[in-house]
């Protein structure tokens, strides 16, 4: 997940880099008089298209992960984390190199093509089914009391990873933007290997005689065996899509606080490439200049994470004697409005001082997702919290093709819609 996160950051500013020059060079190939420079390319109808593109991208990458995210999270609660998790690796290695392939050749493939590479993460549910599975396993192995400190870790070094890798991928941008693409696609190969080798099962079910079963097994028939593990995993994968309609019938108080995740999710699609391109038009910056803006949110986030959240944990708890579950929901609470507030500043910014104020605001309220995320765990029986986690990850950003002001002014609706869900929540019991 860590090599596959670096290079996610890492090609983050070159792939869009690339996508404009490509339209840009295509827009003037019948007009151009002289070398295009960068202002050449920042016109409305060069950054609408790349705008439309990227966001249809995200929307045919999210597609195939509403269908068979949550059918994989169930299954990887039956057959095991790390089969699904290594099957989720492999479609983002596919979806990747396909987006390569289709920028390489511009001549040959027109880039709405990458549309298509979305649908490589059918196989395994993309990073969906890596997120969650990277969740729930360590839900598996973490005690309850320090769930919420383990979380904030685990966003911590998330934020790290922004912090020096954006600004890495824009550097080797200024050489090559071809250097940081394929880098990525490397150390996502190098994420499945590891994985591989490295990552332990940490899913526990079956009866204490599971293990002599499963010896007695392996001495039967090789072609026998395998046709059995087949019909076997099927049938799982079948009894984990059926049980999807139950579990949220009867958990409808998890489905509401999903719900406010989900608008968090969705208004985030602000924080990515569609913030690269409203700074880079709004202000005349470069992509790489832009992206400098990315790695200062990830450190007021981290800085958020590591130091204000725990301190105001501690402080709601020790002295006013505040419960976690109470805590979680005060938090969350508290995020939804300073995204409100820091997104609307965003919105209304026309230079550098107020986009940058706003920003600190709505990277204070971006450790949304750590409170959710305890929430959710809290309320969730220990065998459902692979489908739990899997369904909040298929909760992912679908980028809008509007304008940024227009999607600017859906993610302030969605931020305070998420704010009313969340104070809509009771907490009545833990698990």
């Amino acid at each position: 997940s860590l090599f596959l996160q670096i290079g996610s950051f890492l090609s983050l500013a070159p792939q869009t880099a690339i996508l404009e020059s490509i339209v840009c060079r295509q827009y003037y190939e019948d007009i151009r008089l002289r070398p295009l420079v960068i202002d050449d390319c920042k016109i409305e109808p060069i950054q609408s298209k790349v705008a439309f593109i990227n966001g249809w991208k995200d929307v045919f990458e999210t597609l195939p992960v509403i269908v068979f995210a949550v059918p994989f999270g169930a299954l990887a609660d039956k057959i095991g984390r790390k089969k699904v998790l290594l099957l989720a690796i492999f479609g983002i290695i596919l979806s990747d190199g396909w987006v390569r392939l289709i920028y390489s050749f511009p001549d040959v493939f027109p880039p709405r093509a990458v549309w298509l590479g979305g649908w490589w993460q059918a196989i395994g549910a993309g990073g969906a089914t890596l997120t969650s599975i990277i969740f729930a396993q360590v839900a598996d192995v973490c005690p309850p009391e320090k769930r919420t400190t383990v979380f904030s870790l685990m966003t911590a070094i998330d934020l790290a990873i922004q912090i020096v890798f954006i600004p890495v991928g824009a550097g080797l941008m200024e050489i090559n933007p071809w250097i940081p693409m394929f880098t990525t696609l490397a150390l996502d190969a190098v994420g499945l290997v590891l994985g591989r080798l490295l990552l332990p099962e940490t899913l526990r079910t079956g009866p204490p005689n599971a293990t002599a079963e499963q010896e007695n097994t392996q001495n039967e028939d090789r072609g026998s065996k395998s046709d059995r593990d087949i019909r076997s995993q099927l049938r799982a994968f079948i009894a984990a899509t059926s049980e999807l309609g139950s579990w949220i019938s009867g958990n409808m108080r998890v489905v509401l606080v999903m719900g406010s995740m989900f608008c968090f999710s969705l208004a985030m699609t602000s924080d990515g490439k569609l913030l690269l391109q409203y700074v880079s038009k709004r202000l005349g910056w470069t992509i790489g200049k832009a992206s400098v803006l990315l790695s200062f949110k990830a450190g007021v986030s981290l800085l958020a994470t590591v130091i204000v959240l725990p301190v105001a944990s501690n402080l709601l708890i020790q002295r006013m004697g505040m419960s976690e579950a109470r805590l979680d929901r005060v938090i969350s609470q508290t995020n939804g409005a300073f995204l409100v507030f820091g997104s609307t500043i965003i919105a209304l910014a026309t230079s550098w001082v107020p986009l940058i104020f706003g920003q600190i605001f709505f990277s204070l309220g971006s450790t949304f997702l750590v409170a959710g995320r305890s929430v959710v765990t809290n309320m969730v029986e220990p065998k459902h919290r692979g489908l739990a986690f899997t369904v909040l990850s298929i909760l992912s950003p679908i980028q809008s093709p509007s304008s940024p002001p227009l999607h600017q002014i859906l993610v302030e609706s969605l931020f305070a819609l998420q704010l009313i869900l969340v104070r809509l929540v009771r907490i009545q019991h833990q698990w």
